[in-house]
Formats: structure tokens, sequence, C-alpha cells
């Protein structure tokens, strides 16, 4: 029989692309300038091959099952049973499957089901049917083929290499593939195995005692970094075993020791270091922002939503059009609500300058409502592609060499999601766009993607990655004695007596494989140094005794506190108070009364937002948010007090005439509030709306009744106000004229509200009333809310004699705080006269200081990075939440 070459197979990925490049190295060193390819592969990557070739050289033979059909497969066996978190659940049974064969253990078949739990019954039934599946359908997964492949090798149905090495296994491998490996030799193959275990021997060892995980591992950056510097053309590796949960802070101190001014934000030079582990595919921004577009609803679409398809930079024309497309998202925070519609939006961003936006956009709205609602995996997968070409992705900014990576990695996810058609009886073939959807995020999610070594001498590896590969110094983390040896993990779905046989579910199999492990790892390079964390727990955790077993401690060195960045001192800075602004020359002013609102709340805030126009961009809420139902409550009644006029037209609608009427004017005012905004209210939100509504405002006009006669004056009418040396502009909800000819202004409030805000005694909080007071002439005789509370409603105010209104009570009567020193009206019409002349004078003036008259002010304002007030002062964190929603 004719052998294939010979070839090398690793346990890991990372050293089969470190053999290559060594391999290349060597022939070019040796002056070679082409030579033959050396078969360099995992070892599962060489059976995945052999399982391809077996299928396509015998016809008659059972169709590989792929991971991501195998996956689907399982989730349409357990989706009988389970409705929730399907996905985990496949995911935990694929595995379990995988291990029963791996390490050759009774398969659930056979199980007795009398000496099982719930978990593993369950399991049993699904593995049965899983099975019974692929039987039916003439199907084979991987780990059955594994139990398959040593009868296909002694009969003689696999062409097999003349040679085959091993490197990378210094521990033993899975049963099964023991049993292959043995049944090739037994086939004429001859099999070298190299362990790296026994090529180097470190007799002494020096293990240092970090405070925290943080600072073990801005230790052993640091070290690397000396070694580095000290000889440039060292390969240095930092094993750090858990390095999955502590990725982000390694790849955070890496960065700090290693490049501290891309820490800083500045130009990045070329890495000196390489972290073998990363991020699902799925969290990658690129891949995030595909993942997002593909789950658009063609109908409508939330705001937060499409502010990220508008800052999306991988987008066509982001480089031409991205300050048009900021400007487009602060117009629709400000003027648009929650829900909105694709056509509204294409035309409005077309008005904004945002053309090809607009124009890709549409293109894609055109190809995403033509989707099917049901199609096979395949379609799917076409179906994104042109969705993603019509929108424009890729086409935005140029990507740099990650990005084309992480490309790369997307696009084989996707076409392994074209794979996944196997047979009709998996029900791969007429899939919902959510089924697939969920496929496809959950393929994205399991490909773990880290760009490309371009050969940086520091290598951060786990444990894994770094046994087999040679170095010539390491640090090893984490080397105590909760981590060495590791505790045990049992799997769920597999009996207690079954996982004897797997050394990481029994507590001497574990200490095993650990002795093994560090064996291994103690030869990877001729220089060691060793670390662990103390930690926080008042229990300190100490070197593992498996070190002492194996070398002899140098010295510990003791704890101490390590800093990644040490930046050079900068000398004090003198801190300048600049609280005054210039004068302001116009006497009109834009703000109308809300400018000495936010005066007297912080000057500060006062300045910046009327003088130098910095606006407050909140993204609206769902629904209907505060300020729009407040807007809808003023319409509401303006409405109605239009036609019913004054209290007999009140008097003459009985109740059910005036739900009616009420009810009418509701649905009316939300009536334009929806054609204003198509996709801001569904029906039910209508309904619900206009429930809510109709109860307010019922409520409210059912105390209104209990007035005596009354006429409404002025509804909604602007006016110009003079305080001080300013003039704004301001318009009263209401004015009504008593039977006796005085007047009363009435201030529509939906929120929390108190006529406390118009003591005058330290700083007028809410001036808009009083300021109506001072300017109306004659002056009216009482100012109130009419607070249309969610748990209630009524009159608050303060007038200047009993008017017979229940809530609105004479000041000579108010004698709590904080009207406690005023005696009548006229004097408190004058000290509100000073307070507001104080206000605008201070506005004028150019009063611009950081003083908040009260710390829930800070809460809900959206100035605090310019004004720095935590910086400044402490303030409590227990305050009220609750905001105005007027």
């Amino acid at each position: 029989m004719i052998r294939k070459p010979a070839i090398v197979l690793t346990s890991n990925a990372r050293l089969a692309r470190d053999l290559t490049l060594a391999h290349a190295r060597l022939q070019h060193e040796a002056g070679i300038e082409a030579w033959q390819k050396l078969e360099i592969m995992t070892i599962d990557l060489w059976l995945g091959s052999l399982q391809e070739e077996i299928f396509v050289t015998q016809p008659e033979g059972a169709v590989p099952l792929r991971n991501a059909q195998a996956r689907l497969l399982w989730q349409s066996i357990i989706e009988k049973d389970v409705l929730v978190g399907q996905a985990g659940l496949a995911k935990m049974a694929q595995k379990a499957w995988q291990t029963l064969h791996e390490h050759k253990l009774l398969l659930p078949r056979a199980w007795s089901a009398l000496a099982l739990s719930e978990d593993q019954e369950t399991f049993r039934r699904w593995a049965i049917a899983y099975e019974d599946q692929c039987h039916a359908t003439n199907l084979t997964d991987y780990p059955q083929f594994l139990t398959q492949l040593p009868a296909q090798i002694s009969a003689g149905h696999v062409d097999l290499p003349s040679k085959i090495t091993l490197k990378g296994f210094d521990l033993e491998p899975a049963p099964i593939i023991r049993d292959i490996l043995e049944a090739m030799r037994h086939q004429g193959v001859q099999i070298e195995q190299r362990s790296t275990a026994d090529t180097q021997s470190i007799k002494t060892l020096s293990v240092h005692a970090c405070v925290h995980v943080s600072d073990e591992l801005t230790r052993a950056a640091k070290w690397a970094r000396q070694q580095i510097e000290a000889d440039s053309s060292k390969r240095v590796a930092i094993v750090v075993p858990s390095l999955d949960k502590v990725l982000a802070l390694a790849e955070k101190t890496m960065r700090a020791v290693l490049d501290p001014e891309g820490m800083c934000l500045a130009q990045s030079s070329h890495p000196l270091w390489h972290i073998s582990l990363g991020q699902p595919l799925a969290q990658h921004p690129m891949i995030a922002d595909i993942l997002h577009i593909l789950s658009l609803d063609p109908k409508r679409v939330n705001q937060p939503d499409l502010h990220r398809l508008l800052r999306s930079p991988w987008l066509c024309g982001w480089s031409d059009e991205r300050r048009k497309r900021f400007r487009f998202i602060l117009y629709l925070t400000d003027r648009q609500p929650y829900w909105l519609d694709w056509s509204s939006i294409i035309k409005k961003a077309e008005h904004y300058g945002c053309t090809q936006w607009a124009k890709y956009l549409k293109a894609w709205h055109k190809i995403r409502l033509k989707s099917p609602k049901l199609s096979g995996a395949t379609s799917w997968s076409e179906q994104y592609q042109k969705e993603l070409s019509a929108i424009g992705f890729g086409f935005g900014r140029p990507l740099d060499r990650i990005e084309h990576q992480a490309l790369r990695s997307w696009h084989r996810v996707l076409e392994g999601l074209g794979e996944i058609n196997a047979s009709e009886e998996t029900s791969m073939n007429s899939m919902s766009r959510g089924k697939i959807s969920q496929q496809l995020r959950v393929m994205a999610q399991e490909v773990i993607f880290r760009e490309q070594d371009l050969g940086a001498p520091i290598s951060v590896l786990g444990v894994r990655e770094a046994l087999g590969s040679q170095f010539d110094a390491a640090w090893l983390t984490q080397m105590d004695q909760e981590t060495w040896p590791a505790p045990p993990r049992r799997d769920p779905f597999i009996p207690i007596p079954l996982q004897s046989g797997i050394p990481t579910s029994t507590a001497q199999g574990c200490l095993d494989l650990a002795k093994e492990q560090l064996k291994s790892l103690l030869a990877i390079a001729p220089s060691l140094e060793a670390s662990y964390a103390l930690g926080e727990e008042e229990i300190k955790p100490s070197p593992t005794p498996l070190l002492v077993s194996l070398v002899s401690i140098k010295h510990y060195a003791q704890p101490e506190m390590v800093h990644g960045m040490e930046p050079h001192p900068a000398g004090l800075q003198g801190v300048m108070s600049d609280t005054q602004a210039p004068h302001l020359d116009q006497k009109h002013t834009r703000g109308g009364v809300r400018l000495l609102n936010d005066q007297s709340a912080c000057p500060f805030k006062a300045f910046v937002t009327h003088r130098l126009q910095a606006k407050d961009h909140r993204i609206p809420r769902p629904g209907i948010n505060p300020k729009d139902r407040g807007i809808l409550v003023h319409d509401i009644l303006e409405c109605f007090w239009l036609e019913v006029k004054d209290a007999k037209g009140l008097q003459a609608l009985d109740d059910a005439a005036l739900k009616t009427k009420v009810e009418s004017q509701t649905e009316a005012c939300i009536h334009a509030f929806v054609q204003k905004y198509p996709q801001s209210l569904t029906d039910t939100e209508q309904k619900l709306e206009k429930e809510n509504l109709t109860r307010r405002i019922h409520e409210w006009l059912t105390i209104e009744r209990k007035r005596g006669d009354f006429e409404t004056e002025h509804l909604e009418e602007s006016m110009t106000l003079e305080v001080g040396p300013l003039t704004l502009d301001g318009t009263p909800d209401r004015i009504d004229q008593l039977a006796d000819g005085r007047r009363i202004v009435i201030d529509y409030k939906t929120g929390k509200t108190s006529r406390s805000q118009w003591s005058p005694e330290d700083r007028l909080r809410d001036t808009q009333l009083p300021l109506y007071a001072l300017t109306l002439n004659p002056a009216p005789t009482a100012i109130a809310f009419a607070k249309l509370e969610k748990n209630g409603s009524k009159f608050e105010g303060i007038s200047d004699s009993d008017l017979d209104i229940e809530g609105i009570g004479p000041i000579s009567v108010i004698k709590r705080e904080p009207f406690k020193a005023i005696d009548s009206w006229s004097q408190l019409l004058k000290a509100w006269r000073a307070q507001l002349d104080l206000l605008a004078h201070e506005f004028q003036r150019g009063r611009a200081d950081v003083a908040p008259v009260k710390p829930e002010i800070c809460r809900h304002c959206h100035l605090k990075a310019v004004c720095r007030i935590k910086e400044r002062s402490i303030w409590s964190d227990d305050l009220s939440e609750d905001a105005d929603d007027d």
C-alpha cells in the first residue's frame, strides 16, 4: 500500500503554528528558497479530515454530521421537552455525549434507569432519541466516528501516513485516541512521540508572593519586559492557568506595562505581547454590528438600535458623512419618539445630508421586506449576505489587520451556517428567521477570536497552550494550592460511577493530572519564575506543595504592591477659579422662565445651558415619555376648556357626558400624536394610554366641579415677562377669572412638585408662577399647581384670602415652614420680586459658579462631566431618585 507522507500532530493549534513557523525558518536559514510543506496540524483537525475522506471514498457510509449540525439536532430533540434555555442545554448534552465516547464509557442506551438522577434520566432519553435519529437518517457525528475509526483502520479502509510524530502530548490522550493510535501501529504506521517533560530539568525556582492577581500579572509583565530589554531575541512566556477568567485584566495589564503610550490613547507600537486566548467572535465590535443589523425589524426600529446603526464606522459613506450622522442622532434624540418607521427615517436622513446612508438603507429595507418567513440554512446564509451587501457593510472606513481577520472568521461562521442542511428529519430546511438567527449568534459566540501572532516575543498562555512549547524564559502564575490541583468537576448528565474513569471527575485524577501538567510546565524553559496571589481572604493561600516535590524553592519574594504604569512625576499646578462669565449685552434672552429656574438651581447650569447652549440629549423611553404625556394633558385640557368655557359649562355636564367628552378629547389628541409619530404606540399601548389619561383628567375635572363660579380667561397664551435686566417669554397654562373679578394663575403638573418651591427665604426654586403673578396687571389673587399625579389629583397653591378651594390656602394662615415669616400676600409678592431680580441680575452679570442649591439638583443634571461636581464635594448617594416628569 502506498503510504501518505509523514505528518506531525500536535495537541493544540498554537503549537502547530509555532512548529510550522520554526520549520520555515530552518529552511530559510539553510538558504532553501522553495521546499515541500511539512504537514503539521492538530490531531482533532486531522481526524476530522479522515472522517471526510472516508465519506468520500465509501459512498455507502454514514454522512458526517458537523458540530453545528449536531448541536441543532440536539436542540430539536430537547425542544420537545424544554421550552426555555435550549441552546445551553444542547451544548451541555453535546459535551456529555462527547465525553462518553472519548473515554469509552457505557452509552445511555445501556444505563439502568433505577440508578439515575432526574437530570441523567432526561439526558438518557435525549441521547437515545439523538442516536435513533442519526441511525434513521444515516448520520454520524464526530464522537461516534471516533469510536468507529479503530475498526475502519483495522479493516484497511483508511489511507494512513507512513509516520506520525506526536508533539505536545505530555499528558495521556483520551482512551479513544490511544485506541486509534494503537490501531495505526498495527497497520505499520511508525508513531513517534516527543515529550518536552524530560528534555530539560529545572532544579531551583523562585516563588513570588503577590498581594492580588493584578499585582501578580503586573510583576510578571515587568519581568517579561526586562527579559526582552536584556535580549531582544528571547522568547518569553507568561502562563496563566485561569486565563479565561482574568482575560480582560491580563490584556489591560500587558498594555499598561508593555505599551503605556497606547494605554494613554497614543499611537500603539508593534505589540510586544500576544495572548493566546481571545473573546467570543460575537463580542468583536464589527461582528456585533453585523449581528445587530441582521436582527433589525423591517417595520419599526427603536432609537438605541438606530443610533448604533448611524454610529457604525463600517457602513458605506462613514468617512464623508460621520459628522452629519452624529448631528442626525442629536435630532432624533431631541425631536423623535422611541419607536420610528424606516420610511420617515430615510426621508429625515436625506434632509440632514446623510444621503449615502439613506441610499443604502433604502436598498436594505427593500430586500429585508422580501425576506422569507421559513427557509433552509443555505438560503438564510445567502439572504444575510444580500442584506449586508445592500446596507453597505464593510465599505466604510478602511479595515485594519485585526478587523480583516475578524471578518474572515465571520465568513467561516456564515459558511458553516450554510452547511447545516443535513436532512429533512432534522428540521433544518424549514427554519424561521428567529431560529436561524439564534443559531448564528450561538455559532459566533462559540468561535473564540484572537488576532494572529506576528511573532511577538512575549506570549501569555493558558496551561493547555503552554504544554509542549519551548521558550527561553517563563513565568508561571497562580502556583497556589487552590489551583494545583484543581477541584474535581463532574458532569451532571453522566452517572457518578461511570465518571471514575475521567481524570477531572475524581480527586485522585485531578491530583495526578496536576502533577503531570506541572512536570511539563517546568520543562518549557530553562529559566523559570513562579508566583501566586494572597488575595483578600482571611486564610491566605500558600504555594502548591506539588512544586516542592518537583523542584527546590530557592527563595520566597515578599509581597509588595506593584503598579503597571509609573509616569514621571508632574509638577503641581495652581487651581484656577473661573466663576465669572462676561456680562450679557442683549436684554431679550432665550430660555423663558426655565432660565431663572436653572439660575436658582445652579448658576453654572444656567450659564452653560442658556448662554453656551449645551443641550441635554437623552434617548427617549418606550411609549409616551413624561414630557410628551405632560404635553398631551395640556392639549386635552386646553381643547376641553375651549369648548366648555367656564364652571357653568362644566356643571351642565353630567358624569356620563363628562366622561364621554373627556374620552373624545383624549382619543383625538392621542390620534394626532400617533399621526405625527406612526410607530410610537401600538394599538394596545394607545388603548392603555387613553385609559390612563382619561382617568386622570376625569378625576381632575371632578375636583374642578367643586369650585365656585369661574371663567377661563386665558389658555396657553404667550406673554412677555420683564424681570430685572432681562426680558423673557412665558406661556401660562391657564388663567381663571372668578365671579368677583379676581384671577388665579394655574399650572398643570403631572410630576412631583410642591408649593414649598415658592419659598423666598433662601433661593426661589420654582420661578414660573411667581413671575406670572408679578407680571400680570392687575396682580392675581392666587397661584396654584393643578396636580394630575398618578396617585391622585388636587390643587396646591397660595392665595391672598380664602377662596374656598381645597388645596389653595391664604398666606396669612400658612404658618408652617417655609412660609412661617410671611404675613401677607403683598409681602410675599415683594419677596418674590427681590428674589427674581437677584436671579436675573446674577445671570446678566455672568455669575457661573458651581453652586447647586440642593444635592438632588445634580442627580439628573447632564453637566456633571463638565462641572466635575463629584471632584469638588461629596454628595450623598441616598437621595431620592424621583425626577419631575413634567
